[in-house]
């Protein structure tokens, strides 16, 4: 699965000293066109020797990065600026987050969507959801943390999120919606608090497990 490609891509060679810091400098584009990032010529996935912490938070119009293959990378930041907000598209690939995600669109709202082809998303750290949007991703996996800490709302829109680590919680003053079908599955595992006094949205269509 997610898992094993991950653990297969982070074994393939001797680790680096630290992740190699890539960040998105370009408008709408692939992610794999090496001239959107800052370590041009190389583009951010992690391989023999090398991982990457890789930022999306370019303050500008909105753009979208499109994932045109499978990705893995060790710590992922996505976030929203006042000019716009970014969107990223997993279209049907795979992406691994082996260690910590941050969504934060407190600012502008930023999308991760799979546009109904079915593209996944695996996080292995610690997750933090800040107004965050899910549109037709076919899974959202955290085997790690998970916090909700918004001001605003998180949305899943025909996404599934499925929480399978140790912890997860909902903290700050936003709602979290489950909209076309999107639900959140908590595991048996998964110790889940609630510290906000805010409230779980469900159009009819998803729903909480």
């Amino acid at each position: 699965g997610l898992r094993a490609a991950a653990a297969m891509s982070a074994c393939a060679g001797v680790a680096s000293a630290g992740p190699i810091v890539s960040s998105w400098i370009g408008m709408s584009g692939n992610w794999t066109d090496a001239m959107n990032w800052s370590t041009d010529p190389v583009f951010p996935n992690n391989g023999v020797g090398q991982t990457f912490a890789v930022f999306i938070d370019v303050d500008q119009a909105d753009y979208i990065v499109t994932l045109d293959q499978m990705i893995t990378v060790d710590r992922l930041d996505l976030v929203g600026r006042a000019l716009g907000r970014p969107t990223l598209d997993l279209t049907s690939n795979d992406l691994v987050i082996e260690g910590d995600f941050l969504f934060d669109g407190s600012t502008s709202r930023p999308v991760v969507f799979a546009g109904g082809a079915g593209g996944a998303l695996e996080i292995g750290g610690q997750a933090t959801l800040r107004n965050s949007v899910f549109e037709g991703v076919g899974s959202v996996t955290s085997v790690g943390a998970l916090v909700f800490d918004s001001d605003i709302c998180d949305d899943l829109c025909d996404t599934p999120l499925l929480l399978q680590g140790d912890t997860a919680q909902w903290n700050g003053s936003g709602d979290i919606r489950l909209l076309q079908g999107g639900s959140i599955t908590v595991s048996a595992a998964t110790s889940f608090t609630i510290n906000s006094a805010q409230t779980l949205l469900d159009d009819g269509v998803g729903g909480a497990e």
